[in-house]
């Protein structure tokens, strides 16, 4: 039985390990994409706390690494229902992004933590 525990952990903690990785480089990967814009928009599932740790922990050290680069997240949209639409696939509609362009009309990019719209190619380019 601790053998089980003890796997158990390890495989939480290289999750956690991964998740804050992901978090960290995102949020590089955004400050160099926005340069002088300074702010971004982010989209992300509404998750309850303790539902999933690693997505909080992934979510709190990208937060930390923008404002360290100097970076502000001027608008957040949280698309409901945790993350079963996530695992169903499911994508936000375009009038979700037009939402959340509009309380952040300065930032230079969208982080998206939920997918892409769904939206065709020519709708895509007139957001």
């Amino acid at each position: 039985m601790q053998l089980h525990v003890a796997t158990t952990e390890k495989a939480e903690q290289a999750a956690m390990d991964a998740s804050e990785a992901l978090g960290q480089r995102t949020a590089e990967e955004v400050a160099k994409l926005v340069g002088d814009h300074r702010e971004i928009a982010v989209f992300s599932p509404d998750i309850a706390p303790g539902q999933a740790p690693s997505f909080g922990a992934q979510m709190d050290i990208f937060t930390k690494t923008l404002k360290k680069r100097g970076i502000k997240i001027g608008a957040t949209k949280l698309m409901p229902g945790g993350l079963s639409p996530l695992v169903l696939g499911a994508r936000p509609p375009a009038s979700a992004y037009v939402a959340l362009l509009e309380q952040a009309p300065n930032a230079g990019a969208i982080v998206s933590f939920v997918g892409p719209p769904n939206v065709s190619l020519e709708e895509m380019q007139k957001l």
